[in-house]
């Protein structure tokens, strides 16, 4: 009870737009998982080299201490009593002369070098500070003392500053006790260490991350953006971001320290957008294609029935006229053929 043109139209519908539109769906959706997993994995590549980067940083730390703490002359030229300045002096330089830490400023990542002495007659200078009372009150002299470790890494709280809006400084801190003969006062190293030296080069510009390095107490250590990433979350753009997480794990020292990163999710909407443009495109061009060749399928189809239809209406008027024109060699062109012949009979 439907006609042809309308079953040709369901068809359409049903056979080719249906399927295309379906399929082209079904082919964004994988290509946009894939290229959101790849974006992702960007992401964690990044978080990775920085990692490794920290970690590097810390572990030449430790290196340039164990040259430090081994250093039989440090501990004999800090043990010394001075009578004067210029006696001071004059070790103090011999002593330089002959040790590896004139080398120290080799390390780009360290932003001081401190020895810590109860020897009041060394002189706050050339990183050696006298350990006063000021000093003894300090979080990170109470936290050394707790300590039963060798050394500790802890967020730089005395100078807790923003550099370029950025929170940027951790120590290195270690006590200075190997040699017990020449352990007549009280000695701390204590190596201040620039993250921006170490992080800002490596973080890509293009994916405009946001980054954050917080301890295993959640302490923020590290921020390259002034607003603390439960602010960013909170933030009008936080839905145009994506975060990530990378712990350090099997490192005693750094062990449980979590790198957070917020990235702009521009990069990927941009290459959502280009895929996406792509298919729609192809969609509409294979739409294109298809209605052409059913429209002209189904003008031949109705034409040529309407045609037979109103000779028939004729016929029954006793009006006989055969159809004129070439009728096809399909089936309605065989029934026209079929038609004229009865007509011609008649």
């Amino acid at each position: 009870n439907i006609k042809v043109k309308n079953k040709l139209i369901i068809i359409y519908i049903s056979c080719v737009v249906v399927p295309i539109i379906l399929i082209n769906a079904i082919f964004y959706t994988k290509i946009s998982r894939a290229v959101k997993d790849r974006e992702t994995l960007q992401y964690y590549k990044s978080l990775d080299v920085i990692k490794y980067n920290i970690i590097k940083s810390i572990e030449q730390c430790v290196v340039l201490s164990n040259i430090i703490y081994s250093d039989s002359l440090l501990y004999k030229w800090v043990d010394h009593q001075y009578s004067n300045t210029i006696e001071y002096y004059d070790a103090y330089n011999s002593y330089i002369q002959n040790s590896l830490i004139k080398y120290i400023p080799a390390y780009y990542q360290i932003d001081n070098v401190y020895i810590y002495t109860t020897n009041n007659t060394i002189i706050n200078s050339g990183g050696f500070v006298y350990l006063d009372e000021t000093i003894r009150n300090s979080d990170w002299y109470r936290l050394v003392e707790k300590s039963d470790k060798s050394f500790i890494v802890i967020p730089d709280m005395e100078k807790r500053l923003f550099v370029k809006n950025k929170l940027s400084r951790i120590s290195f801190i270690r006590k200075l006790d190997n040699y017990k003969l020449n352990h007549n006062y009280e000695k701390y190293l204590k190596i201040d260490i620039n993250l921006n030296a170490v992080v800002d080069n490596l973080i890509d510009s293009k994916i405009q991350q946001k980054l954050s390095i917080l301890n295993k107490d959640g302490q923020i250590i590290y921020l390259n953006n002034t607003e603390p990433i439960s602010d960013i979350s909170n933030s009008r753009g936080y839905f145009n971001s994506t975060t990530v997480e990378s712990v350090i794990e099997n490192i005693d020292y750094l062990h449980g320290w979590k790198l957070v990163g917020v990235f702009d999710k521009n990069s990927v909407f941009k290459s959502l957008r280009d895929s996406r443009d792509y298919i729609i495109y192809l969609t509409l061009l294979s739409l294109f294609f298809a209605t052409a060749i059913i429209i002209v399928v189904s003008r031949s189809f109705s034409k040529r029935i309407s045609v037979i239809s109103l000779h028939m209406n004729k016929v029954k008027d006793r009006y006989f006229e055969v159809i004129e024109g070439s009728p096809g060699k399909d089936e309605i062109g065989q029934l026209t053929e079929s038609f004229n012949i009865m007509t011609i009979q008649i």
